[in-house]
């Protein structure tokens, strides 16, 4: 991340018995680029022992382009060449609405690298919940500086600004114990002229358009339920004994069926999110749980 960036946000949480935890930070570069850089230290997939060194969303002023704006994902791991991803938006500078960042599915928070002291920083505020019988999941759209958002949802909307850009989270809690991992996704576009057929050409297009506070909600909440699926399926695979297999493995059918009854019914474009990124802590899990 560049050195003459300056920590503007810190997003945090409240997890039963946990003072704040600090999910992300906010930071603006001099020339209006915006970094958001989510707490390292977790290990990346479930089979390896890859800590993720950092792992960062870059939003960029893109002065060269009229229309676009870049949005880069970069994951970063010990020995191993930095992954990335990357996606065009015209939400900002046409003025077409938000584009979703990522979403994430958090651990039980009780790993220390969620540890941060007050150190006087403007304060995004999330969701209270309790780890013992609840989830944290937020999504992260970006926009333009005065696009309405309101927030009468039932998720808790969180809306901050930077010099050219606004960003809103929408933050939610599913009514499932957390676990020691947790998953994280984010959107990613195609150039259009890659595709032969007109159609693909079409659908590569609007993936770079922008879209209204409603799409955003059905987006993010979609990802919600793609992701808790995720660790469902996780489970189901590490289940101790058969009862407790046929249990997740009901639940899994139930929530796969729900998805796709979702998706259909709010036109969720398909092709539209990265490949899902497993995060998960060092075991044993921490003392209190």
């Amino acid at each position: 991340m560049a050195a003459s960036s300056s920590e503007l946000y810190s997003a945090r949480a409240i997890a039963r018995g946990k003072t704040f935890r600090s999910l992300f930070t906010v930071h603006e570069h001099k020339q209006g680029d915006v970094y958001i850089r989510l707490m390292s230290g977790l290990n990346s997939g479930m089979n390896n022992v890859d800590t993720i060194g950092e792992q960062r969303y870059s939003i960029h002023v893109s002065p060269n382009s009229t229309e676009y704006n870049v949005i880069k994902r970069t994951l970063t791991v010990k020995d191993k060449a930095p992954l990335t991803s990357v996606a065009l938006t015209n939400a900002v500078k046409v003025r077409t609405g938000f584009t979703h960042i990522f979403s994430q599915s958090f651990t039980d928070l009780t790993s220390r690298i969620y540890d941060r002291p007050d150190d006087g920083r403007p304060l995004l505020p999330l969701n209270k919940f309790d780890q013992r019988k609840q989830t944290l999941m937020l999504s992260l759209f970006v926009g333009y500086l005065d696009a309405d958002f309101p927030k009468s949802y039932k998720e808790m909307i969180t809306v901050f600004h930077t010099k050219f850009f606004q960003f809103v989270i929408c933050s939610d809690v599913l009514d499932f114990p957390s676990t020691f991992f947790g998953r994280t996704s984010e959107s990613v576009t195609f150039r259009p002229e890659d595709f032969e057929n007109d159609r693909d050409q079409a659908h590569a297009r609007t993936l770079m358009e922008g879209y209204g506070p409603d799409r955003c909600i059905a987006l993010a909440r979609s990802q919600h339920k793609q992701m808790h699926i995720g660790v469902l399926e996780i489970l189901l695979v590490n289940a101790p004994d058969r009862e407790t297999q046929l249990l997740y493995q009901s639940l899994l059918t139930r929530r796969l069926r729900e998805q796709e009854q979702y998706d259909r019914k709010n036109d969720i474009l398909p092709g539209y999110i990265n490949m899902h990124q497993d995060l998960r802590v060092d075991l044993p899990l921490a003392p209190d749980r």
